[in-house]
């Protein structure tokens, strides 16, 4: 296994025979981790803020977050021994607000169809 493959499948995925894409989208398809986008979308977070805004263990915010830290979607800045999470990438907004357009669409599209 080749230098590259062992950071595929390190950062992005046990199965890199995956289109980078599907990858992509399977990072995103998880409600907490896109609920933890809006909330960096606020700006930086820790941890702790995170697992208390969220009511959730801090074992799965971790698992979460370690997910988007090695897709790179989130950055991270240690302080002491806090880590402080936020949005590597605008750009990853983009895509949820590019969803719910095409989700809002699909509605209407069904509700007209209906008529």
């Amino acid at each position: 296994m080749g230098p590259m493959n062992k950071y595929r499948e390190k950062h992005c995925g046990a199965d890199e025979r995956a289109n980078p894409c599907s990858r992509l989208f399977k990072v995103l398809a998880s409600d907490q981790r896109l609920k933890i986008l809006i909330m960096l979308k606020e700006g930086e977070k820790s941890s702790a803020e995170i697992c208390e805004q969220l009511g959730l263990d801090p074992s799965v915010v971790s698992r979460h977050l370690t997910m988007m830290r090695n897709f790179r979607l989130i950055a991270t800045r240690k302080e002491g021994n806090n880590l402080y999470y936020s949005i590597a990438d605008p750009r990853i907004l983009e895509i949820r607000e590019l969803g719910k357009q095409i989700i809002s669409d699909l509605y209407q599209w069904n509700l007209n169809k209906m008529d």
